[in-house]
């Protein structure tokens, strides 16, 4: 009886203990269960044309030594978020030889890795590209919610390597990809004459020695919401696109870095036509002797569009001589920007938000260009040579054309309908470069920004500014990144002038002044949600004096009432001593 006890028993968890397939090389087709789980792979492996192997949800493939995976058929390993399916090896110093479509034909359905984790793939000498994912002549491919991390190569696109392919690569995660060392390109992803689609993905920590997150050249590759975070390179910390007419839009960009001697453009490093819209570009930084552009660095002939960005609190390395804050301009650069705000970068030596060498004219115009520092100075920006002579239109520059330095040379481009005013904007960070953060401040205009309805009144304009919100209200455009959407029957300008503050915007007090004397009235503080948040009685003569007191840094209304009188409304706006502090 004892001995059919332990036999059942041993019977019952056998499935647990020894359920495991071996895979030796050669072809593999059919349907690899959960069951049958761990897949021990002892060989490269492929599958055929006109075959499918399909992999369920929750199999572990697990790659006994430096093997490939290739798909010349079909390939179906869809997952689930509480059953991933998981290749990788346990020997992680040698890897495997990563998973391949290459040249497979377009005949066939498409393949789909869904809630997958590619892993620990490495491309060394002779096949050095492509650590996690090949991708090469095919287009029929379908990459969602997979982890692609720990990946390697010694080329390109230690994640994700696309050759003249289209596949669509969508909410992700990339992490931990690539190698800042030797001649690697493209930490996460690496498009060549390719045009994916990178969709609202997540990149980590990803290492080339150009870049970091993404390479692409000659391609028009969509990548939009996507979040690249903490990835580096000598060029180009994020992403480094080369030619071709890509489309850049709603990313947050934010703690990248670039980190050798000459590292430039710690966000993007661009030499294409590409548009650039709705991002955030923030706190990324570009180190090393040399370095420029700690936002952008936008080199060569190129005609990109850049619209509606936020580009804050970047940093060309204040101990290195670091050039272009905010974007670096290098290369007869006939780029537009339009509706941009430009604000409290830093750099080391010369042009706090931006640094002009060799530019033909890029185009400013509805850009707010304040709170930038270099070398402990306002200076905004700075002109390296002759023929850098951008244009600035309709724009609110800190300092104007009288505080751009010119390197001893002479300005001659066009600077037209430009104000020099604090654009006033709702909760901007408290200070310059990267130890300041620029990504969760607030950068839309206040209610009583000098800014709104200040753009260019002839231009023409997207429907919508980085919010989504729309473009003009108020019949005229904004300055800067957003537009102030007024609540109904709140714009300030229809208010009577019957009273007025000075100074406004105050630090500590302020005086309100009336048109004509009043006795025996009454007055109220409300803050920009028109909660009623203070209020005096008893006021007579022709002003009075509001004190600050523990009021914090932001924008109200007062209203002044004398029974038998019109109400007197106006604005008050209190700030700190420092911009955006």
């Amino acid at each position: 009886m004892i001995r059919h006890l332990l036999t059942a028993a041993l019977l019952a968890i056998s499935p647990v203990i020894f359920a495991q397939t071996n895979i030796p090389g050669g072809n593999v087709s059919g349907t690899w269960t959960t069951s049958g789980s761990p897949y021990l792979v002892q060989g490269s492996i492929m599958v055929p044309l006109d075959s499918t192997l399909t992999i369920q949800a929750g199999v572990i493939v697990n790659f006994q030594g430096h093997y490939k995976f290739l798909v010349l058929g079909r390939l179906l390993a869809i997952g689930t978020e509480t059953a991933i399916i998981d290749f990788m090896t346990d020997n992680i110093s040698t890897g495997w030889w990563g998973l391949r479509f290459d040249h497979t034909s377009n005949s066939n359905d498409s393949s789909i890795l869904e809630y997958c984790k590619v892993r620990f793939g490495r491309a060394v000498d002779p096949e050095h590209d492509a650590g996690g994912i090949r991708i090469d002549h095919y287009s029929k491919v379908r990459i969602s919610h997979c982890q692609i991390q720990n990946n390697y190569a010694t080329g390109y696109g230690s994640g994700i390597y696309c050759f003249y392919s289209n596949p669509v690569i969508r909410n992700n995660t990339f992490k931990s990809n690539g190698s800042a060392g030797g001649d690697s390109y493209g930490g996460a992803i690496f498009c060549d004459s390719s045009s994916p689609l990178i969709l609202e993905n997540w990149f980590e920590s990803n290492e080339a020695s150009v870049g970091g997150a993404i390479f692409c050249s000659n391609s028009n590759a969509l990548i939009s919401g996507n979040t690249f975070y903490a990835n580096g390179a000598n060029r180009g910390g994020a992403l480094r696109i080369m030619t071709g007419s890509p489309v850049i839009s709603g990313n947050i960009i934010i703690e990248n870095i670039t980190n050798y001697s000459g590292g430039c453009g710690a966000g993007i490093y661009l030499n294409a036509t590409a548009t650039i819209i709705n991002n955030t570009i923030s706190n990324n930084i570009a180190t090393g002797n040399d370095c420029c552009g700690g936002g952008l660095y936008i080199a060569g002939n190129d005609a990109s569009t850049i619209l509606n960005n936020t580009i804050t609190n970047n940093t060309a390395d204040y101990s290195n001589d670091g050039l272009g804050g905010g974007i670096y301009f290098s290369g007869h650069s006939s780029t537009t920007l339009t509706n941009n705000t430009i604000a409290n970068n830093l750099a080391g030596q010369s042009g706090g938000a931006a640094y002009f060498y060799s530019s033909l004219n890029p185009v400013f115009r509805n850009c707010i260009i304040y709170g930038n520092v270099a070398n402990g100075d306002q200076n905004q920006v700075y002109l390296y040579d002759e023929p850098s002579d951008p244009d600035f239109f309709f724009c609110d520059i800190q300092g104007g054309v009288a505080g751009f330095n010119t390197n001893g040379n002479f300005y001659t481009g066009v600077y037209s309908n430009n104000i020099d005013q604090n654009p006033v904007l709702v909760w901007p960070s408290a200070g310059s470069g990267y130890l300041f953060n620029g990504e969760t401040a607030d950068w839309s205009e206040s209610q009583w920004s000098p800014c709104i309805n200040a753009g260019d009144p002839s231009g023409t304009y997207p429907d919508t500014d980085k919010q989504g919100n729309p473009r003009v209200v108020d019949g005229r455009v904004d300055i800067g990144a957003y537009e102030y959407q007024w609540p109904v029957g709140t714009n300030p300008r229809l208010f009577q002038n019957q009273a007025s503050a000075v100074p406004n915007p105050a630090v500590n007090f302020t005086i309100i002044h009336f048109n004509d004397q009043i006795s025996y009235g009454s007055l109220k503080i409300f803050d920009s949600y028109g909660k009623s948040i203070r209020s005096l009685s008893g006021i007579s003569g022709d002003h009075v004096r509001i004190e600050r007191e523990n009021l914090p840094a932001g924008y109200y209304l007062y209203e002044i009432l004398e029974p038998g009188k019109p109400t007197l409304n106006g604005k008050l706006i209190f700030i700190d001593e420092l911009f955006g502090k």
